[in-house]
């Protein structure tokens, strides 16, 4: 659900709001199975969502999910992982340091 949400996040400065029935129909799930595990996402603090709404109306249209902590998470890793080996792909390689 994650690479999903990340593939429709389109700019930079406005988080991705693929509405649910979206998501199941794109990863093949139900609606419901969604919900849990966008719930499961939000549980493990890994996104947080907020509900959108028509302009000029209370109807809901979609969620907004906010993908930071996500993000804040990644860079913590990647921030301990520099200059370190790793396998991947059953390869040992090299993390490679900042640019900075």
């Amino acid at each position: 659900m994650l690479i999903r949400l990340l593939r429709h996040w389109h700019t930079r400065d406005r988080w991705p709001f693929p509405g649910q029935e979206s998501l199941a129909e794109q990863t093949g799930q139900s609606v419901r199975s969604v919900q849990r595990c966008v719930a499961e996402l939000r549980e493990k603090r890994l996104i947080s969502t907020k509900a959108r709404h028509r302009k000029g109306s209370n109807d809901r249209t979609s969620d907004e999910y906010d993908l930071r902590p996500l993000i804040v998470m990644l860079h913590a890793i990647a921030e301990d992982l520099e200059g370190r080996q790793v396998y991947w792909n059953d390869e040992l390689v090299e993390v490679p340091g900042s640019a900075s």
